[in-house]
């Protein structure tokens, strides 16, 4: 849904939407949608993005739980999924990039996520 939203707007002045789901619809991940097998929001526009990337659920937890540690980020895995996808775009591209982190981490308190 975020990127839906914030995307008519900023395509407006010029910016590249990328737009990053789990790559397995068995990922695990509460609230993150794998769209090809999920069933879709009536505002889903697969249009909204210029870039569609995947994440695995490992490198999610693990980008997760590195953005909490080194950077004081806390967020949830599609918020880790976002971030590592922008550093794979940063390694082939110039420019500037922008991570849209839309939920925090205080949601996944009780569950695996940090127990380690």
């Amino acid at each position: 849904g975020t990127v839906v939203g914030i995307s008519k707007a900023l395509r407006k002045r010029g910016v590249r939407i990328i737009a990053v789901q789990p790559d397995d619809a068995l990922h695990g991940i509460e609230g993150w949608k794998h769209m090809p097998s999920a069933l879709r929001p009536a505002i889903w526009d697969e249009r909204v993005a210029d870039v569609h990337m995947t994440e695995s659920t490992d490198e999610a937890i693990a980008m997760t739980r590195r953005l909490a540690k080194e950077e004081g980020i806390f967020t949830g895995p599609s918020g880790g999924a976002a971030v590592a996808a922008a550093l794979r775009v940063a390694k082939e591209e110039q420019g500037r990039i922008v991570v849209l982190i839309a939920d925090g981490g205080e949601r996944y308190l009780s569950t695996p996520l940090w127990e380690s």
